[in-house]
């Protein structure tokens, strides 16, 4: 089992004991990217965002928002060199 399999039956199970966390259009801004590029740095981030929807939001706003998306197990990071890469923890559903 790969660590990223681990977290999200850990995340599936603790959303069957509680109902999804509430997100801003921030945070579904970001997870639309993450859904599409599949993994990005927050740099990477920010800049598909104001390319994609021409938000121009800072670098410092997206690692917030990357971080908060973390704290709700929405995004896995992972340690590259001196940054962080973030995926999705779960693909979207349409």
């Amino acid at each position: 089992m790969t660590k990223e399999s681990f977290h999200l039956i850990h995340w599936l199970k603790r959303v069957r004991k509680q109902r999804m966390p509430e997100l801003g259009a921030r945070e579904i801004e970001v997870l639309e990217c993450l859904w599409e590029v599949q993994q990005a740095s927050a740099q990477q981030v920010a800049d598909w965002l104001d390319q994609s929807a021409g938000a121009g939001i800072s670098l410092s706003t997206v690692q917030s928002t990357l971080e908060r998306l973390n704290r709700k197990e929405l995004v896995m990071p992972s340690k590259q060199g001196r940054a962080y890469l973030y995926r999705p923890a779960l693909q979207r559903q349409h």
